[in-house]
């Protein structure tokens, strides 16, 4: 399979002219096409805070084959990398290497992206800024916050909506079920089951302040099937149901919205 995979992004993706654009000046991405390859940022990340070249290499084929399948344009491919790797470079700063460390790292990735006339070329790219980066690890001392603790919130955040399973969180950690537990009660002081919980109704409440869709249909938006369950979790964290916290407080919001666009 891999070396199908490899001749499809040999060919003929991009150009092979090579040009340089500023970030700052380039359109948004065409509507209805997928906006952003963000999803695959959790995992990518997990990979960096385990040194994993093999997971590593498993998600960057997941984009490559989403550039492809998405039919982007040159320009529009190599910018959604770029947005991508900016997200990686924020982490690695947030892990404590040094700002100078970082942005050496991700402008010569950056410029060699750019610059790449084949898409197979920007995932050796990657592969080259992921062994720079976990070096840099490796000299640095980082906590358990960096290398788990931001990774699994970052996936909880952007898969919520989903039917996330502790088995293939725990898996891309590294972990067994068990260990995964354990350590997950030490870092985030509750279980994941509660701290999913959380997440996903404190999107509800975005969506019950912002938008006039119905509270059955939020439910599922934020990942929760059952619409008693969702209402039964909204009380308990809340201490009022849902329809009772749209209709006291999306009033009180949108006076809020209003004037501080008048103010603006």
């Amino acid at each position: 399979m891999q070396p199908k995979m490899n001749q499809a992004l040999n060919k003929s993706y991009f150009s092979g002219k090579e040009f340089s654009i500023f970030l700052e000046d380039v359109e948004q991405d065409t509507p209805g096409k997928e906006t952003s390859l963000n999803e695959f940022y959790p995992k990518m990340i997990a990979a960096f805070s385990r040194s994993n070249p093999v997971q590593m290499e498993e998600v960057l084929q997941s984009v490559m084959q989403v550039l492809l399948e998405g039919q982007f344009n040159p320009d529009e491919a190599k910018m959604k990398l770029i947005r991508l790797l900016q997200k990686i470079s924020d982490y690695g700063v947030r892990c404590g290497i040094s700002k100078k460390h970082m942005k050496e790292c991700s402008d010569k990735t950056m410029a060699q992206i750019l610059s790449c006339s084949f898409i197979a070329d920007s995932r050796n790219y990657f592969m080259g800024f992921f062994y720079s980066i976990i070096r840099i690890f490796n000299e640095t001392n980082t906590d358990k916050e960096y290398t788990f603790k931001i990774p699994v919130s970052e996936y909880i955040e952007t898969h919520y909506m989903e039917n996330i399973r502790l088995g293939n969180l725990s898996s891309l950690m590294g972990f067994s079920e068990g260990h995964f537990t354990r350590v997950f009660r030490e870092e985030f002081g509750m279980t994941f089951v509660h701290y999913l919980t959380e997440c996903r109704i404190a999107h509800s409440k975005e969506l019950l302040l912002r938008t006039s869709i119905p509270i059955e249909q939020i439910a599922y938006r934020v990942g929760i099937n059952s619409y008693s369950y969702f209402c039964t979790c909204f009380k308990r964290l809340c201490n009022i149901s849902p329809g009772e916290f749209r209709k006291k407080y999306s009033t009180r919001h949108q006076n809020f919205e209003m004037k501080n666009q008048k103010n603006e």
